[in-house]
């Protein structure tokens, strides 16, 4: 198990990757493998052993190293990991390849780019909304086309002080969209920050969602949008204004002593 973890750091060169703090993104308990985040803590607080069963066809979205996508196709049909970077999607298929699992697929690809007839029960979402290049208007309803009916989505949330202040705008947008909130909750662990997921059904189909819904889904993501530029830049001129200041009393501090 060591030699495989020393194999996996060696290709993952962590200090070259933007998630992991200095080690994997996700742990594997099996292998033994410690990460910035706790796959087997994340399992059981997104409930996934009451919502995965062998029928159960997953997408993972951002997959990362995989490590959670071939945990959880351990309980799945099928599993497909769409993940950009190719140094992680080498490491996820090396894990796949030792412990010989074959229904999991990785995609190197962006989301944008990924295309597949496969529709889905269940989507995992986890802090990745930011990261697609298309608006989070066009990316619900790119989730709802690749989601059976009554199929989940697990929508987490980046960091909630920037990223995401307004999560629970987001998921109202997804109720506006045809989706249903079955539960909203919280997560954190300790060597990450504290984030809310929801699980939300889907219920009808986009095609389906009245016009007014969908132009009110439409205006709240830009208000949003507005709302995070203005507060970044609100809180950019607070920054600029403090160091003006202190470089102010650090200039009378000096001259007072001259």
């Amino acid at each position: 198990m060591r030699n495989l973890e020393n194999k996996l750091l060696e290709i993952l060169n962590p200090n070259e990757q933007m998630f992991g703090r200095g080690t994997f993104y996700q742990s594997f308990p099996d292998l033994k493998i410690q990460g910035q985040r706790s796959s087997s803590k994340r399992f059981k607080v997104y409930k996934l052993d009451k919502l995965l069963n062998d029928k159960s066809k997953v997408l993972d979205i951002g997959c990362n190293c995989g490590f959670f996508s071939l945990i959880t196709a351990k309980n799945s049909q099928i599993v497909h990991s769409v993940e950009p970077n190719k140094t992680l999607i080498k490491i996820a298929n090396l894990v796949k390849d030792h412990l010989k699992i074959k229904n999991c697929f990785f995609f190197n690809s962006t989301f944008d780019d990924f295309n597949t007839n496969v529709k889905f029960n269940l989507i995992f979402s986890f802090a990745v909304h930011h990261w697609v290049k298309c608006s989070f208007f066009k990316y619900i309803k790119r989730l709802s086309a690749l989601l059976e009916p009554d199929g989940i989505i697990i929508f987490e949330s980046h960091a909630l002080n920037s990223i995401d202040r307004f999560f629970l705008k987001r998921i109202e947008i997804f109720k506006d969209l045809g989706f249903e909130l079955k539960e909203i909750n919280e997560i954190q662990e300790e060597k990450d920050m504290k984030r809310l997921f929801g699980i939300l059904v889907k219920k009808e189909n986009f095609v389906d969602v009245s016009s007014f819904n969908k132009l009110y889904a439409f205006i709240n993501c830009y208000w949003i949008i507005f709302l995070n530029f203005f507060l970044n830049k609100r809180n950019y001129f607070i920054y600029l204004l403090k160091r003006f200041i202190a470089l102010i009393f650090k200039l009378t501090g000096r001259n007072g002593k001259n």
